[in-house]
């Protein structure tokens, strides 16, 4: 029998403990607004995990930092491969480990659907990078989310992240001044004021892809999410990601002189 449950309310590190040690085999499936990720057990040991990508203990450890989705164990669905032969006890401890380091990266960088960029600095200033900087900072063209940085170096957001915050440390690097502003600005909103205010930046939004039913359609989808989003509690977040989110669908629905006229409109709105 299938059992299911919030993120919120369990570790996802707590619930495979648990059927683990009944020795089960099985599959969980893991999804939170954007991602979907499976971990499969045979035995009660963990013998493959991927999500999007990335597959075996780098899945593992990028689902283990998720705080928010839900999951599904489905019982006696056999493993499509074997990427995993470490123990789930060393597993698991990993995934605490940087579920703790992940805390402490969140302060900094509160969501991996932002969008990092350069901070200006004096042209005469040198910058000493790792390699492991250089190949992040590669891909930093100040419109990928961190996310899509990942996605395109093959690695976990983790790893990406704990990058960009060294980077930001340093000054090199920053996510944007409005995301800050938006962010407070919406945080300081009761819930239906939040609501309103993102109703009113889809309206816009609509204004911008006519009547086409399609366009439409992919830009109301990115609103339930946000109002799923609302309903977890995550507040100004949640109107940041969608204005980032509907400002890229008009960069290829509109180009970008439209959808950059669109941003500005909605940072307007909010003194952003």
């Amino acid at each position: 029998m299938a059992f299911q449950g919030s993120l919120r309310e369990l570790p996802l590190a707590d619930v495979i403990q648990v059927v683990a040690v009944s020795g089960k085999s099985g599959v969980f499936t893991v999804k939170n607004d954007r991602k979907e990720g499976y971990i499969y057990l045979q035995d009660g040991e963990i013998v493959h995990a991927q999500v999007e990508d990335l597959e075996g203990e780098d899945a593992i450890y990028e689902l283990a930092i998720w705080s928010e989705g839900e999951f599904v164990f489905t019982p006696d669905t056999p493993s499509p491969k074997v990427t995993i032969t470490r123990s789930i006890t060393n597993l698991l401890m990993e995934a605490a480990r940087r579920a703790d380091e992940w805390r402490v990266l969140s302060k900094k960088i509160p969501s991996t659907h932002l969008v990092p960029i350069f901070k200006h600095r004096n042209s005469m200033t040198s910058v000493t990078l790792s390699p492991q900087e250089w190949i992040v900072v590669s891909r930093i063209d100040e419109q990928k989310t961190i996310d899509e940085i990942s996605l395109a170096l093959g690695v976990s957001s983790f790893e990406v992240c704990k990058v960009i915050y060294g980077l930001i440390t340093s000054g090199l690097i920053e996510l944007n001044d409005y995301v800050r502003t938006f962010n407070a600005y919406l945080n300081s909103l009761d819930t239906d004021a939040l609501v309103e205010l993102i109703n009113s930046i889809y309206q816009k939004a609509l204004e911008y892809v006519g009547q086409d039913e399609k366009h439409v359609k992919l830009i109301t989808n990115v609103l339930k999410m946000s109002y799923s989003q609302i309903e977890t509690g995550r507040g100004g977040i949640a109107g940041v990601e969608f204005l980032l989110e509907v400002n890229r669908l008009l960069d290829s629905i509109v180009g970008k002189r439209k959808a950059t006229r669109f941003f500005n409109e909605v940072k307007a709105m909010v003194g952003a």
